[in-house]
């Protein structure tokens, strides 16, 4: 009788070490996604819970209205970089336009003078 709970541990170890490898894995990836989430600030708030659809959706709709605010403060900067570059261009032709009318570069040395 002593042999019989020996022989029921090496045959529940046996099938959890043959299924281990068998899944092995999908084990290491819930595992890995597990503890990645645990480390989440969030997570850690909630008690280690998954959020909810609900608080998905909340987060998703602040997220994007950040976006679409800050996008519109890189459109602002964009244009006045765009009318910076094009001023710049404007003073740097006019320049160079003087210059060649008062002789001090030739016609053909456009892209050497900038």
């Amino acid at each position: 009788m002593d042999s019989f709970p020996n022989s029921v541990f090496f045959i529940c170890h046996y099938k959890k070490k043959s299924f281990y490898e068998a899944n092995r894995q999908e084990i290491t990836i819930h595992k890995a996604a597990k503890e990645a989430f645990n480390k989440l600030p969030k997570a850690k708030k909630s008690g280690g819970k998954l959020p909810t659809v609900k608080q998905l959706n909340e987060e998703f709709k602040e997220v994007l209205a950040e976006k679409k605010k800050t996008y519109s403060e890189y459109r602002e900067a964009k244009k006045y970089m765009q009318d910076y570059v094009k001023a710049k261009h404007n003073i740097d032709e006019f320049m160079r336009q003087e210059k060649l009318q008062n002789g001090q570069i030739r016609k053909n040395d456009r892209h050497t003078e900038r």
